[in-house]
């Protein structure tokens, strides 16, 4: 073996120079052995030069980059060319960090090659802000698309559909919902994830995450779900979430929020978060300019009604049913969209009193006639029984104060009426006997006055006096 092939640095002068260099030198064989490394590369590692000699220096490589940056040096070697490979190497502390090589070869005269000489430098903290700054010109570019899109928005599942797709594309989320809220709950409407989370149900809007966003006006970041005491932990077991972020629509009074979810526990950016927020803002414009926010809190008035246990139900000038409850439908036997646009009169109330109280109407709606505060009529059932209803009944105006319908709630009083009936009845006998016993009966209350007496008494009391 020549002097050079067993080349070893003795020079101090070398050595200090080399030592004091901010980045790691190194020199291998052709064979890819290190032959020196300064302390730079020492320090990195925590190892001595000892360990590092010969293939030494593959230990602190990471396993799954040490084919590629072996084959890349064996690459150049018979081409005699200099080179450059990226890998993770091990850092003193346990760290992988990601490092840039770049090696010259050194060449005899004779043309043989005697080794590389080269250098290192840690680059993991450029390539994050760089892959931060592409991030976040993918979540800009982003977000002008989604805000385009929602320009176009004209129904609510227009809306969710930009939303739920562009917030996974824009954040890299593993997922993303769309929830509304309706009252004292939130409803999971949309839904785009790599697996089932919460779509179709409801959840008290104190008890979850969504709702919590809603009601503070303000954005929920979860890093870590198990964390967190915001979290309903047995909602999510069955699903992949380890950490979200929740934003309102509409800040001053919040109709809906966006989640995003990601299967890691992992910290958030401010500018992931305020990407959220942006596109949960763009989404309440969309509502607003479509109306859709009225539509949702119409929706949420009638859930409200629907709970109701009386019948509910408004009409238009005309008569013509334009709301109706759930109660109201159960007790008249019909669905909703059965009766919806149909004549209140003709198709709900007994011909005997329908057009006496559709003559009443439209008085009422014609101003010649106050309504009722509260009146009894019967209903006509589909199955063709009556019903007796007793009525609190109002008006309906538009902005001009025009009167445009009535609204009315109606408690199926027919048991009662019934009951009270019997009563009456059942009274009346016990007072035909009561009369009719020939016996003085008097009833005397606790001051010693007769509060009730029969009529053999009265008789008697009658005959005394004369």
């Amino acid at each position: 073996m020549s002097a050079e092939q067993t080349f070893r640095i003795n020079d101090e002068w070398f050595r200090e120079l080399v030592d004091l260099a901010p980045v790691f030198i190194w020199i291998a064989d052709p064979d890819g052995r290190c032959m020196y490394c300064n302390r730079a590369r020492l320090e990195f590692t925590g190892r001595t030069m000892e360990q590092e000699m010969g293939d030494g220096w593959n230990e602190c490589v990471h396993p799954d980059d040490l084919d590629n940056r072996m084959t890349a040096y064996k690459s150049v070697v018979a081409a005699q060319r200099e080179f450059k490979v990226e890998y993770r190497l091990r850092r003193h502390d346990g760290e992988y960090r990601r490092v840039l090589a770049h090696g010259v070869p050194r060449v005899a005269e004779t043309g043989e090659l005697l080794r590389y000489v080269g250098s290192c430098i840690d680059v993991t903290d450029r390539k994050r802000a760089e892959a931060e700054i592409q991030a976040r010109l993918r979540q800009q570019g982003a977000i002008v698309e989604i805000v385009q899109n929602l320009a176009l928005a004209r129904t609510l599942e227009d809306v969710t559909g930009i939303v739920r797709k562009g917030v996974r594309e824009m954040l890299g989320a593993d997922g993303a919902t769309f929830v509304v809220r309706e009252g004292d709950e939130v409803h999971y409407i949309d839904e785009d994830a790599i697996g089932k989370l919460w779509k179709g149900q409801r959840f008290p809007i104190g008890e979850c995450i969504s709702g919590w966003a809603m009601l503070n006006r303000r954005p929920a970041v979860v890093e870590d779900i198990h964390n967190d005491p915001r979290i309903p932990i047995p909602a999510y077991e069955s699903t992949f979430v380890k950490s979200l972020i929740m934003a309102p629509v509409r800040s001053t009074d919040p109709v809906a929020s966006i989640g995003a979810y990601w299967a890691t526990a992992r910290s958030f950016s401010q500018d992931e978060v305020d990407c959220l927020q942006a596109v949960a803002d763009s989404a309440a414009v969309a509502l607003t300019n479509n109306d859709l926010i009225t539509a949702l809190e119409r929706d949420r008035a009638h859930r409200y009604l629907d709970i109701v246990p009386h019948l509910i139900v408004a009409l238009d000038r005309e008569g013509r049913i334009t709301m109706i409850n759930k109660t109201g439908c159960r007790l008249l036997g019909y669905d909703e969209p059965e009766l919806i646009g149909k004549d209140w009169f003709r198709t709900c109330l007994p011909r005997h009193v329908g057009a006496t109280v559709g003559e009443r109407f439209r008085g009422i709606m014609a101003g010649e006639r106050l309504i009722s505060d509260y009146y009894e009529n019967p209903v006509l059932t589909r199955q063709g029984s009556e019903r007796l209803i007793g009525w609190h009944n109002t008006v309906l105006r538009d902005e001009s104060g025009a009167i445009v319908g009535t609204l009315s709630s109606g408690e199926d009083i027919t048991e009662r009426r019934r009951a009270e009936g019997d009563a009456r009845r059942q009274q009346e006998i016990l007072q035909r006997i009561f009369d009719n016993v020939p016996v003085m009966i008097t009833f005397i209350d606790q001051s010693g006055q007769h509060v009730l007496v029969n009529r053999q008494w009265e008789q008697t009391l009658e005959s005394v006096q004369k």
